[in-house]
């Protein structure tokens, strides 16, 4: 975990990004994604957006709920979620996302490449 992270952000590190840890396999199936980056990306997005960190065993079970598999997650479900789900699982914690920060999320979630490093995680391995 990199020298003098905001605490907040330390848990997102912490849960996510090990340092010196390889990139988790290729899953070669329908989708061709890495196994769980896709995921992480939308929780970290996500997280800041709203400005705090988000629980991320809740997001799982909602995905879960809403017949999404995490693990396996494509780029069109990801976008799907971030409609109608998201706004149900951030209303339950009081929060919102305003409309510019959902259009940068939605931007964001639509253009990761689970293949490449994201900016986070090249920082995380500093």
């Amino acid at each position: 975990m990199p020298r003098g992270l905001h605490p907040a952000l330390a848990v997102i590190f912490a849960d996510t990004f090990v340092r010196s840890a390889p990139l988790l396999p290729l899953r070669q199936g329908a989708t061709g994604t890495v196994v769980r980056r896709r995921f992480d990306h939308l929780v970290m997005e996500l997280s800041v957006a709203v400005g705090c960190v988000l629980p991320r065993y809740a997001l799982w079970l909602r995905m879960r709920e809403s017949g999404i598999n995490p693990e396996a997650l494509s780029r069109e479900e990801a976008l799907a979620f971030c409609d109608a789900p998201v706004t149900a699982f951030l209303g339950e914690r009081g929060l919102a996302l305003p409309i510019r920060a959902r259009r940068r999320l939605l931007r964001a979630i639509e253009r990761f490449d689970p293949s490449v490093l994201s900016p986070y995680e090249r920082f995380a391995r500093i």
